[in-house]
């Protein structure tokens, strides 16, 4: 539907008619009970609480939300050729790249997103621990090291030495 002030029109309508509605149905059942009942009191009452939720959800619904999740996980066809698609790359390889040339910076920014992702993948596709020995074989030594270790690398990684990385993590 629509956000437009036509709709915000429409629904209001609808919202006051309904309002209107279950405040007459409100007066009938009372009015069977008790015969002193104020029909206008209760469509008034019933009325106004229709209004109430309706302006609680016109403002809840323009919140916006932010979801999180992988794009391997999300089904909403995102296009790599799409702007946000590519704008997220952008931002992603400028951090990758200054974190390159800065280990302090790679030990803060890419260490725990890589050590994240091998813990993931060991846990949900060989069911280990990314301390165990096993993930340590499957892993190798220099990037099992990196995973578990809270201080920087001496040097940042090569490109190559990262890209490799990578792969041993999708290789899991």
């Amino acid at each position: 539907m629509p956000d437009g002030p036509a709709s915000v029109r429409s629904r209001l309508q609808l919202f006051a008619v309904l309002g209107v509605a279950g405040g007459g149905l409100t007066w009938l059942v009372l009015a069977l009970f008790d015969r002193s009942v104020r029909p206008w009191l209760v469509i008034a009452l019933v009325t106004c609480a229709a209004l109430l939720t309706l302006v609680a959800v016109l403002a809840f619904e323009r919140q916006p939300v932010q979801v999180v999740a992988s794009r391997r996980d999300s089904d909403d066809g995102a296009d790599p050729g799409s702007t946000r698609y590519t704008a997220e790359l952008d931002i992603l390889e400028r951090r990758i790249d200054a974190a390159m040339s800065d280990p302090e910076r790679f030990a803060r920014v890419l260490t725990p997103l890589l050590a994240d992702l091998a813990a993931q993948r060991l846990r949900s596709r060989r069911n280990l621990d990314l301390r165990s020995e096993p993930a340590r074989q499957l892993l190798g030594e220099d990037l099992w090291r990196m995973t578990i270790s809270s201080a920087p690398l001496p040097t940042g990684p090569t490109r190559p030495q990262l890209t490799e990385w990578i792969g041993r993590i999708e290789a899991i």
